[in-house]
Protein backbone atom coordinates (compact mmCIF):
# COMPACT_ATOMS: atom_id res chain seq x y z
CA UNK A 1 0.00 0.00 0.00
CA UNK A 2 1.45 3.29 -1.00
CA UNK A 3 0.02 6.86 -0.76
CA UNK A 4 -0.34 9.08 -3.52
CA UNK A 5 -0.21 12.59 -2.10
CA UNK A 6 -0.17 14.13 -5.78
CA UNK A 7 -3.77 13.29 -5.97
CA UNK A 8 -5.03 15.04 -2.79
CA UNK A 9 -6.90 17.93 -2.89
CA UNK A 10 -5.75 19.95 0.43
CA UNK A 11 -8.38 19.08 3.11
CA UNK A 12 -6.72 19.86 6.34
CA UNK A 13 -7.96 21.59 9.74
CA UNK A 14 -6.42 24.89 8.59
CA UNK A 15 -5.95 27.38 11.62
CA UNK A 16 -7.21 24.59 13.87
CA UNK A 17 -4.54 23.75 16.48
CA UNK A 18 -5.86 21.00 18.26
CA UNK A 19 -3.77 17.67 16.77
CA UNK A 20 -5.42 14.56 16.16
CA UNK A 21 -3.76 11.37 18.16
CA UNK A 22 -3.12 8.47 16.43
CA UNK A 23 -2.49 5.14 18.98
CA UNK A 24 -2.25 1.63 17.49
CA UNK A 25 -2.05 -0.13 21.20
CA UNK A 26 -0.67 -3.14 21.94
CA UNK A 27 -1.44 -6.18 24.25
CA UNK A 28 0.85 -6.68 27.09
CA UNK A 29 -0.26 -10.30 27.00
CA UNK A 30 3.17 -12.77 25.59
CA UNK A 31 0.93 -14.95 23.68
CA UNK A 32 -0.11 -12.23 21.37
CA UNK A 33 1.41 -11.85 17.64
CA UNK A 34 2.22 -8.24 18.99
CA UNK A 35 2.88 -7.75 22.30
CA UNK A 36 4.48 -5.07 24.54
CA UNK A 37 7.38 -6.41 26.38
CA UNK A 38 6.83 -4.80 30.24
CA UNK A 39 10.89 -5.42 31.05
CA UNK A 40 12.21 -4.11 27.82
CA UNK A 41 9.48 -1.59 26.77
CA UNK A 42 9.49 -2.80 23.53
CA UNK A 43 6.99 -3.57 21.02
CA UNK A 44 7.57 -7.03 19.89
CA UNK A 45 6.08 -8.82 16.82
CA UNK A 46 6.25 -12.73 16.61
CA UNK A 47 7.27 -12.39 12.43
CA UNK A 48 9.55 -10.14 10.52
CA UNK A 49 5.68 -10.47 7.86
CA UNK A 50 3.54 -8.90 10.51
CA UNK A 51 6.20 -5.90 11.73
CA UNK A 52 6.47 -5.16 8.25
CA UNK A 53 2.87 -5.56 6.95
CA UNK A 54 1.82 -3.59 10.34
CA UNK A 55 4.01 -0.94 10.02
CA UNK A 56 3.27 -0.13 6.50
CA UNK A 57 0.02 0.35 6.90
CA UNK A 58 0.50 2.76 9.72
CA UNK A 59 2.61 4.56 7.57
CA UNK A 60 0.18 4.93 5.22
CA UNK A 61 -2.43 6.51 7.85
CA UNK A 62 0.28 8.64 9.02
CA UNK A 63 1.07 9.75 5.07
CA UNK A 64 -2.27 10.32 4.35
CA UNK A 65 -3.16 12.79 7.63
CA UNK A 66 0.00 14.38 7.22
CA UNK A 67 -0.74 15.26 3.07
CA UNK A 68 -4.40 16.37 4.41
CA UNK A 69 -2.42 19.11 6.65
CA UNK A 70 -3.97 17.13 9.52
CA UNK A 71 -2.34 18.05 12.94
CA UNK A 72 -1.25 14.26 14.00
CA UNK A 73 0.66 12.77 16.69
CA UNK A 74 1.86 9.55 16.82
CA UNK A 75 1.65 7.57 19.99
CA UNK A 76 2.14 3.83 18.71
CA UNK A 77 3.77 1.99 21.11
CA UNK A 78 2.06 3.53 23.93
CA UNK A 79 1.20 0.58 26.51
CA UNK A 80 -2.33 -0.08 26.08
CA UNK A 81 -3.61 2.87 29.19
CA UNK A 82 -1.38 4.42 31.60
CA UNK A 83 1.11 6.45 28.64
CA UNK A 84 -1.61 7.37 26.30
CA UNK A 85 -3.98 8.91 29.51
CA UNK A 86 -1.08 10.47 30.73
CA UNK A 87 -0.06 11.99 27.73
CA UNK A 88 -3.86 13.13 26.49
CA UNK A 89 -3.53 15.80 29.91
CA UNK A 90 -0.81 17.30 28.36
CA UNK A 91 -3.42 19.52 26.40
CA UNK A 92 -5.54 21.81 27.52
CA UNK A 93 -8.86 20.83 25.61
CA UNK A 94 -9.54 17.06 24.24
CA UNK A 95 -8.09 15.79 21.74
CA UNK A 96 -9.63 13.64 18.64
CA UNK A 97 -7.93 10.08 18.89
CA UNK A 98 -8.01 7.62 16.39
CA UNK A 99 -7.78 4.17 17.64
CA UNK A 100 -6.57 1.62 15.35
CA UNK A 101 -7.77 -1.92 16.60
CA UNK A 102 -6.34 -5.52 15.28
CA UNK A 103 -6.61 -9.11 16.25
CA UNK A 104 -4.51 -8.92 19.04
CA UNK A 105 -6.03 -5.89 20.68
CA UNK A 106 -9.74 -5.95 20.49
CA UNK A 107 -10.18 -8.51 23.55
CA UNK A 108 -7.43 -6.58 25.46
CA UNK A 109 -8.47 -5.79 28.98
CA UNK A 110 -6.36 -3.10 29.07
CA UNK A 111 -6.73 -1.43 25.40
CA UNK A 112 -10.56 -1.66 26.58
CA UNK A 113 -10.46 0.35 29.55
CA UNK A 114 -8.02 2.71 27.58
CA UNK A 115 -10.87 3.30 25.35
CA UNK A 116 -13.33 3.59 27.37
CA UNK A 117 -11.77 6.36 29.26
CA UNK A 118 -10.85 7.53 26.24
CA UNK A 119 -14.07 7.82 24.52
CA UNK A 120 -15.96 9.86 27.38
CA UNK A 121 -13.63 12.57 27.48
CA UNK A 122 -12.31 12.57 23.99
CA UNK A 123 -13.72 11.87 20.42
CA UNK A 124 -12.56 8.20 19.68
CA UNK A 125 -12.71 6.82 15.96
CA UNK A 126 -12.45 3.41 15.59
CA UNK A 127 -9.78 2.25 12.57
CA UNK A 128 -8.65 -1.02 11.54
CA UNK A 129 -6.55 -2.47 8.51
CA UNK A 130 -8.16 -6.43 9.48
CA UNK A 131 -10.98 -7.93 8.34
CA UNK A 132 -11.20 -10.53 11.38
CA UNK A 133 -10.84 -7.26 14.05
CA UNK A 134 -14.62 -6.82 16.21
CA UNK A 135 -13.88 -5.55 19.45
CA UNK A 136 -16.28 -5.68 22.53
CA UNK A 137 -18.18 -3.43 23.90
CA UNK A 138 -19.58 -1.59 21.24
CA UNK A 139 -16.05 -0.12 19.46
CA UNK A 140 -16.94 -2.13 16.47
CA UNK A 141 -20.09 -0.38 15.99
CA UNK A 142 -19.18 2.52 13.02
CA UNK A 143 -15.24 0.80 12.53
CA UNK A 144 -13.55 2.54 9.45
CA UNK A 145 -12.18 -0.59 7.81
CA UNK A 146 -9.30 0.21 5.77
CA UNK A 147 -8.06 -3.09 4.89
CA UNK A 148 -8.80 -2.75 1.27
CA UNK A 149 -7.77 0.48 1.00
CA UNK A 150 -5.19 0.82 -2.16
CA UNK A 151 -3.77 4.71 -1.31
CA UNK A 152 -6.82 6.44 -2.84
CA UNK A 153 -7.24 9.44 -0.77
CA UNK A 154 -10.74 10.25 -2.58
CA UNK A 155 -11.97 6.85 -1.64
CA UNK A 156 -15.14 6.59 0.42
CA UNK A 157 -13.92 4.89 3.78
CA UNK A 158 -10.98 7.41 3.73
CA UNK A 159 -13.61 10.37 3.40
CA UNK A 160 -15.75 8.95 5.99
CA UNK A 161 -12.06 9.14 7.99
CA UNK A 162 -11.79 12.83 7.44
CA UNK A 163 -15.36 13.62 8.59
CA UNK A 164 -15.49 11.85 11.52
CA UNK A 165 -11.74 13.59 12.17
CA UNK A 166 -13.55 17.04 12.00
CA UNK A 167 -16.63 16.06 13.97
CA UNK A 168 -14.93 14.80 16.81
CA UNK A 169 -12.32 18.05 16.58
CA UNK A 170 -15.53 20.17 15.71
CA UNK A 171 -14.09 21.38 12.63
CA UNK A 172 -15.53 23.12 9.77
CA UNK A 173 -14.75 24.12 6.64
CA UNK A 174 -17.06 26.79 5.77
CA UNK A 175 -19.48 29.69 7.55
CA UNK A 176 -22.17 30.49 5.78
CA UNK A 177 -23.34 33.93 7.18
CA UNK A 178 -27.02 34.82 6.23
CA UNK A 179 -30.16 36.41 7.20
CA UNK A 180 -33.08 35.25 9.34
CA UNK A 181 -35.56 35.35 6.70
CA UNK A 182 -33.46 33.26 4.40
CA UNK A 183 -32.82 30.21 6.63
CA UNK A 184 -34.39 27.79 4.36
CA UNK A 185 -32.02 28.95 1.41
CA UNK A 186 -29.05 28.97 3.65
CA UNK A 187 -30.43 25.18 4.89
CA UNK A 188 -30.74 23.93 1.09
CA UNK A 189 -26.65 25.55 0.38
CA UNK A 190 -25.19 23.35 3.53
CA UNK A 191 -26.51 20.81 1.97
CA UNK A 192 -25.43 20.76 -1.43
CA UNK A 193 -21.95 21.70 0.08
CA UNK A 194 -22.33 18.44 2.83
CA UNK A 195 -22.68 16.17 -0.31
CA UNK A 196 -19.63 17.98 -2.14
CA UNK A 197 -17.58 17.08 1.13
CA UNK A 198 -17.18 20.27 2.41
CA UNK A 199 -18.38 20.49 6.55
CA UNK A 200 -20.74 23.75 7.08
CA UNK A 201 -21.15 26.00 9.70
CA UNK A 202 -24.36 28.27 10.15
CA UNK A 203 -25.81 28.93 13.22
CA UNK A 204 -28.51 26.47 13.10
CA UNK A 205 -25.79 23.83 14.51
CA UNK A 206 -26.13 26.03 17.89
CA UNK A 207 -27.44 24.54 21.02
CA UNK A 208 -28.53 25.59 24.00
CA UNK A 209 -26.84 27.32 26.32
CA UNK A 210 -24.46 27.85 23.68
CA UNK A 211 -22.61 31.34 24.30
CA UNK A 212 -23.50 32.58 20.77
CA UNK A 213 -21.26 35.08 20.24
CA UNK A 214 -18.29 33.68 21.30
CA UNK A 215 -18.74 30.58 18.88
CA UNK A 216 -19.90 32.39 16.08
CA UNK A 217 -16.91 34.41 16.36
CA UNK A 218 -14.63 31.37 17.02
CA UNK A 219 -15.60 29.84 14.01
CA UNK A 220 -14.87 32.73 11.78
CA UNK A 221 -11.40 32.28 12.82
CA UNK A 222 -11.57 28.45 11.87
CA UNK A 223 -12.90 28.29 8.57
CA UNK A 224 -11.55 27.88 5.36
CA UNK A 225 -14.49 30.27 3.64
CA UNK A 226 -17.21 32.89 5.10
CA UNK A 227 -19.95 32.38 2.21
CA UNK A 228 -22.23 35.16 2.82
CA UNK A 229 -25.66 35.35 1.54
CA UNK A 230 -26.38 39.03 0.21
CA UNK A 231 -30.07 38.96 -0.32
CA UNK A 232 -32.68 42.03 0.21
CA UNK A 233 -33.03 41.11 4.11
CA UNK A 234 -29.44 40.50 4.43
CA UNK A 235 -28.06 43.78 3.89
CA UNK A 236 -30.17 45.25 6.62
CA UNK A 237 -28.67 42.24 9.20
CA UNK A 238 -25.78 43.91 11.24
CA UNK A 239 -24.90 40.10 12.13
CA UNK A 240 -24.17 39.59 8.76
CA UNK A 241 -22.61 42.61 7.63
CA UNK A 242 -19.78 41.80 10.82
CA UNK A 243 -19.65 38.40 9.63
CA UNK A 244 -18.79 39.11 6.02
CA UNK A 245 -16.31 42.09 7.10
CA UNK A 246 -14.33 39.04 9.17
CA UNK A 247 -14.28 37.40 6.62
CA UNK A 248 -13.25 40.03 4.17
CA UNK A 249 -10.72 40.83 6.27
CA UNK A 250 -9.29 37.36 6.60
CA UNK A 251 -9.33 37.27 2.51
CA UNK A 252 -11.86 34.02 2.49
CA UNK A 253 -15.00 35.88 1.50
CA UNK A 254 -17.10 34.31 -0.71
CA UNK A 255 -19.99 36.51 -1.11
CA UNK A 256 -22.89 35.16 -3.11
CA UNK A 257 -25.34 37.72 -4.73
CA UNK A 258 -28.89 36.72 -4.88
CA UNK A 259 -31.75 38.49 -7.34
CA UNK A 260 -29.19 41.73 -8.23
CA UNK A 261 -29.71 43.21 -4.91
CA UNK A 262 -27.64 46.54 -4.21
CA UNK A 263 -24.62 45.45 -1.85
CA UNK A 264 -23.73 46.92 0.87
CA UNK A 265 -20.90 49.31 1.48
CA UNK A 266 -17.14 47.96 1.85
CA UNK A 267 -17.97 44.95 -0.21
CA UNK A 268 -18.90 45.86 -3.85
CA UNK A 269 -15.17 45.69 -4.69
CA UNK A 270 -15.34 41.70 -4.26
CA UNK A 271 -16.36 39.56 -7.23
CA UNK A 272 -19.79 37.89 -6.06
CA UNK A 273 -21.17 34.91 -7.49
CA UNK A 274 -24.35 35.44 -9.16
CA UNK A 275 -27.50 33.04 -8.73
CA UNK A 276 -30.61 34.50 -10.10
CA UNK A 277 -33.04 31.85 -8.59
CA UNK A 278 -33.75 28.52 -5.78
CA UNK A 279 -34.51 25.17 -7.76
CA UNK A 280 -32.37 22.32 -7.43
CA UNK A 281 -30.24 22.70 -10.20
CA UNK A 282 -29.25 26.59 -9.16
CA UNK A 283 -28.27 25.65 -6.01
CA UNK A 284 -26.43 22.49 -7.47
CA UNK A 285 -24.67 24.89 -9.92
CA UNK A 286 -24.25 27.25 -7.29
CA UNK A 287 -22.17 24.71 -4.79
CA UNK A 288 -20.24 24.03 -7.65
CA UNK A 289 -19.17 27.69 -8.06
CA UNK A 290 -18.54 28.00 -4.91
CA UNK A 291 -16.01 25.06 -4.45
CA UNK A 292 -14.41 26.45 -7.35
CA UNK A 293 -13.87 29.98 -5.33
CA UNK A 294 -12.88 28.39 -2.10
CA UNK A 295 -10.24 26.09 -3.75
CA UNK A 296 -8.39 29.15 -5.15
CA UNK A 297 -8.38 31.32 -1.96
CA UNK A 298 -4.75 32.44 -1.54
CA UNK A 299 -5.01 30.10 1.90
CA UNK A 300 -5.75 26.49 0.17
CA UNK A 301 -4.01 27.85 -2.83
CA UNK A 302 -0.72 27.42 -1.71
CA UNK A 303 -1.21 24.35 0.23
CA UNK A 304 -3.23 21.95 -2.15
CA UNK A 305 -0.72 19.65 -4.21
CA UNK A 306 -0.36 19.66 -7.59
Amino acid sequence: MEFDSRKTVFDGLGSYKKPVVVWHPASPNHKSGRYVDWDAQALVYDSAELRERTTRQHAALLALLNALQIPCVDRTGDLPFGDIAEFLTVFRVPCPLVLIWDEFNVNDAFTLDGATSIERDNGLISVTFDDEANPSYGFGKGMINLSKWDGNPDSAEVQRLVREIKNAADYHDIFVSYARADAPLAEKICVQLGKLRWNTWWDAALKGGDTFAEIIERKLAEVKAVVVLWTASSTKSNWVLDEAAIGRDRRVLVPVRFENVKLPLGFGQIHSIQCRGQTDGDIKALCDEITSRVLKLPTLRNARSD
